[in-house]
């Protein structure tokens, strides 16, 4: 079908060739060319008097059409890419929402910049939407960009385009202003991101300003922890820091959302003209959960014609274990209402029963997994940590979900100098989960300790169905705790207790510190040194001797061939350590025997039988009996050799009538008669009967 078309010279004729336009309307291309024409394309004989162009460059193009190659629609606060987007649930979040209004709508906004931080999961970019669609209702939103590395949205190189758009968009004058400098500079937005910060932001906001003053706009950068490198992180907030502290009178204000990344505390707690707003989880978050969580149930109820005539759904019961469980994360909530809210059309309640058994770890008839959506988020944490990394990180996640050592809730400096870790290595190996433990700065490594923000990260890495590779298993966290505290006990009685004598209760650690420390002052190292000493002694969960064989198991197996066990505190550990020894699968007849095996082991028995006078003395029974060794009559002895050669040991336990006690001997020298009538004095205390037969002297005397 033909049409009726106008030349650019004004006759009419009938045509389909794609150069012209429909009446009205201007060629956009010349044939044959990518390049598009203007609106007077071979226009002549007219003059213009003191034309203005808005938003359109002679060329006929427009500021958009320029912009257009350059931005990132995804990551507009309105964009369809994100829709729909994370918002505060109504209710909720009052206390930031009504901070962040005071921090705009002061009458001198001190802080032109200002940094909103919280752990992995908090609501950050809800709380960034949320805020962004509230100052666009009061026509203060100048631009947003919500990054996402998921999206791909993880680059800064698009960041002041995208926004330029959205103030052409929000504000025709900077749209004129900008329209003028891409005809004199087409190539602007390929030049470097300080370049376009200069030309982009900082020049057409001060000409406008020049005209007189302008409430600030708002400009929303949000996951900004999200971005690829950490260089191009830290270039970024430089260049923003450099606006808010050289142009000071800009109308433009900042809010920066970001996880509490290591390098991005360092930057943001140099910038003076920088507020710092954290996302904290506290009594006031968990009840906003509480909120969101009850609501979106009801939500729920309401929409599904089945439900609606339930009353007794969803149980109370179900919604504490949920509310337990998710406590003040907010991403935890949001995870199981997706879940339970499936799209796909499944059954609310057969996902709510299927959720309560995973939380209560009955997951034998479970085909899915309800947190998957918090797990991506926390796989996507452990997957920064470099490889090489990990093995560190690793250690020290162990150390944190063994709840039982007492290293744990050490400080930080403690815990870093028991790892054998310099400061360097230390932060190096937690730099990448700031989101999600709780880090002290360096000044305040010995006054606080490292913590887990939630409960679901440890159960996520001691979960190896959902962490994979990343997985803790608790026994192989116990072993690494063990392995620590096995290493410094060593070291400890080796330097300065060699010469205690029998009462090991005695024992204290008022003596220089200990060798290999290596991040310590001259004000700590002390303290340091005592606390490691303390805390480390012989640690040994029974829980390991039900645990699996690991490589763990194996790295500590070889840690005991080699370990030094004379001067070592006997402990009823002591026998659950001989326990999980003898269940290796390995020849450990030579680190563990209940029979001698050479002259060392022969005077270890004689100097026992000595002390002991030689009655009642019996060999242990491998594997331990607890119960039936606790039920023999008062007044017998059960021993074992235990190390290897001069460093061996033997151990034995005492049943009195009413207690128990454990003891050891070296074979470093014979005992005089005057120690062994000590040792003998302080058994009677414990309730051993007395001895009727005389003691001999030794040929060497300690």
């Amino acid at each position: 079908m033909n049409s009726t078309w106008m030349t650019a010279g004004g006759s009419s004729r009938t045509s389909d060739t794609p150069y012209l336009t429909r009446e009205g309307e201007c060629p956009t291309k010349e044939w044959g060319s990518s390049q598009p024409l203007g609106h007077f394309y071979n226009a002549h004989d007219f003059i213009m008097n003191n034309p203005q162009f808005v938003g359109i460059t002679p060329t006929g193009k427009t500021v958009f059409d320029y912009l257009e190659p350059y931005i990132v629609p995804g990551a507009l606060m309105d964009s369809s890419a994100r829709y729909p987007p994370p918002r505060c649930h109504p209710g909720t979040r009052l206390e930031i929402g009504r901070e962040l209004k005071e921090w705009l709508n002061g009458d001198n906004v001190e802080d032109p910049m200002m940094w909103l931080f919280g752990s992995a999961g908090t609501g950050k970019s809800a709380v960034a939407q949320t805020f962004a669609e509230d100052c666009t209702k009061d026509k203060r939103h100048g631009a947003s960009y919500f990054f996402s590395r998921t999206q791909g949205r993880n680059e800064t190189n698009p960041v002041v385009a995208t926004l330029a758009y959205q103030f052409s968009v929000n504000c025709p004058k900077y749209k004129s202003i900008l329209t003028d400098r891409l005809v004199d500079d087409p190539q602007l937005f390929k030049k470097a991101l300080p370049v376009q910060f200069q030309e982009v932001i900082i020049k057409p906001f001060m000409k406008m300003q020049d005209d007189g003053p302008l409430k600030p706009l708002v400009v929303v950068l949000d996951g900004l922890d999200e971005c690829a490198e950490e260089r191009a992180q830290r270039e970024l907030i430089r260049l923003i820091a450099k606006v808010v502290r050289e142009y000071k009178n800009l109308p433009l204000v900042w809010l920066i959302c970001s996880r509490p990344e290591s390098h991005l505390k360092h930057e943001f707690t140099r910038i003076p003209q920088c507020g710092k707003q954290e996302l904290a989880m506290d009594a006031e978050t968990r009840d906003d959960v509480e909120r969101y969580l009850r609501d979106e149930l009801a939500r729920i109820k309401r929409d599904d014609f089945v439900l609606a005539d339930l009353s007794e759904w969803p149980m109370e019961e179900d919604v504490l274990t949920i509310l337990r469980a998710a406590s003040s994360l907010f991403v935890f909530a949001s995870t199981v209402i997706k879940y339970i809210d499936d799209p796909g059309g499944a059954d609310p309640t057969k996902r709510l029963e299927a959720l309560i058994s995973f939380l209560k770890r009955n997951r034998k008839t479970i085909t899915t997994n309800p947190l998957e959506g918090l797990d991506l988020l926390y796989l996507q944490i452990l997957g920064d940590i470099p490889e090489n990394v990990f093995p560190d990180t690793w250690r020290i996640l162990a150390h944190l979900i063994d709840g039982t050592n007492s290293l744990r809730g050490s400080s930080a400096r403690v815990l870093c100098n028991a790892l054998r870790f310099d400061q360097q290595t230390f932060y190096n190996a937690l730099r990448n989960i700031f989101s999600v433990v709780d880090v002290p700065s360096s000044q305040d490594v010995d006054h606080r300790s490292l913590r887990l923000y939630h409960a679901s990260f440890q159960e996520f890495l001691t979960d190896p169905t959902r962490s994979g590779k990343y997985a803790i298993i608790r026994g192989e966290a116990l072993t690494e705790v063990v392995k620590t505290c096995f290493f410094w006990h060593e070291i400890d009685t080796k330097h300065f207790h060699t010469n205690d004598g029998w009462d090991y209760e005695l024992r204290t650690h008022n003596h220089a510190s200990l060798p290999g420390l290596k991040w310590t002052s001259p004000e700590t190292v002390n303290t340091i040194s005592n606390k490691i000493a303390a805390d480390s002694k012989q640690y040994f969960p029974r829980e390991l001797t039900t645990s699996p064989i690991t490589k763990k198991s194996e790295e500590f197996l070889c840690q005991l061939q080699i370990l030094d066990f004379r001067y070592l505190i006997p402990a009823f550990t002591t026998f659950d350590l001989a326990q999980w020894i003898y269940q290796q699968e390995h020849d450990s007849s030579k680190l563990l025997r209940t029979e001698p095996i050479n002259d060392i082991d022969l005077k270890l028995l004689e100097y026992m039988k000595l002390v002991m006078n030689e009655e009642r003395v019996i060999p242990v029974s491998f594997p331990l009996d607890r119960v039936n060794m606790r039920r023999r009559k008062g007044g017998h002895i059960q021993y074992f050799f235990l190390g290897r050669d001069e460093k061996s040991v033997i151990i034995w336990v005492m049943h009195c009538i009413d207690a128990q006690s454990i003891h050891s001997l070296n074979a470093d020298k014979k005992f005089s008669e005057e120690c062994i009538l000590q040792m003998r004095k302080e058994l009677e205390q414990r309730g051993w009967p007395k001895y009727d037969i005389a003691v001999g002297s030794s040929d060497e005397e300690v």
